[in-house]
C-alpha cells in the first residue's frame, strides 16, 4: 500500500466499540493506544462507546480522549448504541472503525452505511477464532442470519492482528483481511523497568476473568506443581462477571494453604508496577489474537509463560519465556522448572524480553498501517 503525505487532521475517524467498562478493559486499552498514536500522526480521531454495564466499573477518561458515551438500547447484552444517528462525532466522521464482532456496534455501522453511505472497517480482535466461536454459538448463528453476515459482506476492510488471526478469518468468515500489528507504549514501562528490584517469588495472572482464559487449568496445575511449598505465590487479578468470579473464589478457597490470591483490576502505573513486581507473568488462555499483557509484562523485564492459544511462540525462541500446550501436567512441569531457576537466569530472561518488545512492537507503526488502509478507502 502507498501512504499519502500526512497532513494534520487529513481524515476524521470514529472508533466504535462496545462498552466503556472494566469488562472491556483489554479492548479499550488497544483502542486508546491506537487512537493516541493516530492523533500523533495527524488523524482527527474520536471514540464512541456504550456506558458501563452495572456489573462493571467505568474506565473513566483520565487522559481526556475525544470520547462520547451512549446509552445502550434494545438488550444490554447485545449493546446497541442508542441515538447514534444523533452523535456529532459519528456524523462528522469520514470512516467508522468498528471493534469486535457480534455486538450492537456492528449493526450500528451497517445502518450508518445503508443510510449515510459511511464506510467502515471491521477490526476482529480474535473473535473469529474456533475457540471464540464455540461460546454462545446459537446466539451468534441467529445474529449472523439477521444482520451480521451482511455486516461482514458490506465491510470495506477486515483487520487482523497477525497471520494466525488472518488464517482464522479466512477459514471461519471466508474473508480476506489486512494485518495491523498491535504496539506498546514504553512511556511508563521504561521508568518502572529501571527501578525493578523485586525479589518476590510470584506468578501473576493479570487480565479479564473469563472461562476462556484458562484460570481453572492454572489453579489445578499450581496444585500439582506444589511450588507454594517453596514460598511461591499465585496472584490472579482482573475484572470479571460476578458469577464467574464467585466460581473462581470457590475453587481458590478449596485450595487452602496454597498461597493463591484473587483481586480486582489495576490501571496505569499501578498495573505496570504489579507486573514488574512479579517473578513471572502467565497467560494460560485458550485463545488470544494478541495478548497485550504479554507485551506489557515483557516491557518491564518480567519473563512470561503463555499458552499455545496465544501467538507468542517467539518467547521461547528468544529465551524470555515458555510457550506451552494448555495441559495441566505440562504447565505443572514448567512451574517446577521456573521455581528451580536462579535470580540471574530470571533477570536475563527479563532483559531479553524487554529487548524483544522494543524491537518489534510500536504503536506508531500500527497507526501508520491503519492510515494506509484508510487511504485505500477514502
Amino acid at each position: 500500500l502507498v501512504c499519502k503525505k500526512v497532513t494534520r487532521f487529513m481524515y476524521k475517524i470514529v472508533h466504535l466499540m462496545p462498552y466503556w467498562d472494566t469488562g472491556s478493559a483489554g479492548l479499550a486499552e488497544v483502542v486508546r493506544e491506537l487512537t493516541k498514536a493516530q492523533t500523533q500522526i495527524g488523524l482527527d480521531v474520536s471514540i464512541v462507546a456504550l456506558e458501563p454495564r452495572k456489573e462493571f466499573k467505568s474506565l473513566g477518561n483520565s487522559e481526556n480522549f475525544n470520547l462520547e458515551l451512549l446509552q445502550p438500547k434494545l438488550s444490554k447484552r447485545f449493546g446497541f448504541p442508542g441515538n447514534f444517528f444523533r452523535s456529532k462525532k459519528i456524523h462528522e466522521a469520514q470512516l467508522v472503525h468498528v471493534h469486535g464482532l457480534w455486538m450492537g456496534n456492528t449493526l450500528a455501522a451497517l445502518l450508518l452505511k445503508k443510510r449515510q453511505k459511511k464506510p467502515y472497517v471491521c477490526h476482529v480482535h480474535g473473535m473469529a477464532s474456533d475457540n471464540s466461536l464455540s461460546y454462545s454459538p446459537l446466539k451468534k448463528k441467529i445474529v449472523s442470519k439477521i444482520f451480521h453476515n451482511l455486516f461482514l459482506k458490506e465491510s470495506d476492510a477486515v483487520i487482523a492482528t497477525n497471520h494466525t488471526e488472518r488464517e482464522a478469518i479466512l477459514k471461519n468468515l471466508k474473508l480476506g483481511s489486512q494485518i495491523i500489528n498491535l504496539g506498546h507504549d514504553d512511556t511508563i514501562s521504561q521508568k518502572i523497568f529501571k527501578q525493578k528490584t523485586s525479589k518476590n517469588r510470584t506468578l501473576l495472572y493479570f487480565g479479564r476473568l473469563h472461562q476462556k482464559k484458562g484460570l481453572q487449568l492454572l489453579i489445578n496445575a499450581w496444585e500439582q506443581a506444589q511450588i507454594y511449598k517453596l514460598g511461591w505465590n499465585l496472584k490472579i487479578l482482573g475484572p470479571g462477571e460476578r458469577s464467574y468470579v464467585n466460581e473462581l473464589t470457590q475453587q481458590i478457597n478449596s485450595k487452602t494453604g496454597q498461597n493463591i490470591s484473587l483481586g480486582g483490576p489495576l490501571y496505569g502505573s499501578a498495573k505496570y508496577l504489579e507486573l514488574a513486581s512479579a517473578t513471572f507473568y502467565i497467560l494460560p488462555s485458550e485463545n488470544e489474537s494478541f495478548g497485550l499483557t504479554i507485551a506489557e509484562a515483557l516491557s518491564v523485564g518480567t519473563p512470561v509463560i503463555c499458552s499455545k492459544g496465544t501467538p507468542w511462540s517467539v518467547v521461547e525462541k528468544v529465551g524470555c519465556g515458555f510457550w506451552f500446550d494448555p495441559n495441566e501436567q505440562k504447565l505443572a512441569i514448567i512451574l517446577q522448572h521456573i521455581a528451580a531457576l536462579n535470580r540471574k537466569d530470571i533477570t536475563d530472561m527479563g532483559k531479553r524480553g524487554r529487548a524483544l518488545i522494543l524491537e518489534d512492537n510500536n504503536w506508531k507503526q500500527s497507526a501508520t498501517q491503519s492510515l494506509e488502509l484508510y487511504g485505500t478507502i477514502l
